[in-house]
């Protein structure tokens, strides 16, 4: 499109936009704008506005200072700002229970150490690493087994077993 082409479809455009806004001018005191083309439809209510169920209201009230007197009670010097959240609660775990069985020898050698555990029932047990001490003390796992203590761990919690009577490391 050439530049004279572009010029005179602007020249056209503007000139329909402004015959659209004389248009829209003159159109409401035209014979055409008065005529009858254009109905107002109303729309009745089923009931009757004396029967209705709201009680009428005046639009004048007397209004006494007892009106107000809960917005005179209110607190106006408020923060403007919102309190910072509650600290949260601290759940404490409660501390794990006591291992019941008590170690009574370890043998220890490579690869293959064991433990020699008497249980709260009075049974005497061998356990290796790894096993579970016995059905009193439910989870409950020998994590190691060194010369005269074991190491128990039980939900999470590391504890020691040592052979009476021996000190160990």
């Amino acid at each position: 499109m050439t530049l004279r082409t572009k010029r005179r479809l602007l020249i056209l455009t503007s000139l329909f936009l402004f015959m659209c806004a004389a248009g829209v001018a003159v159109w409401p005191d035209s014979p055409w704008g008065k005529s009858d083309a254009f109905h107002v439809v109303e729309i009745r209510s089923p009931i009757p506005v004396s029967e209705s169920p709201v009680p009428e209201q005046s639009a004048e009230q007397d209004l006494t200072p007892l009106d107000f007197q809960t917005y005179w009670k209110k607190l106006l010097r408020q923060p403007l700002f919102d309190p910072p959240p509650p600290p949260p609660k601290v759940v404490e775990k409660p501390p794990p229970r006591p291992i019941t069985a008590k170690l009574i020898a370890t043998m220890v050698e490579p690869g293959n150490s064991m433990a020699m555990l008497q249980l709260s029932s009075g049974e005497v047990v061998i356990r290796k690493l790894g096993d579970e001490i016995g059905a009193a003390d439910t989870g409950a796992i020998i994590s190691a087994i060194d010369e005269g203590v074991i190491k128990v761990m039980c939900n999470e919690v590391e504890s020691k077993l040592m052979v009476p009577g021996q000190g160990g490391n």
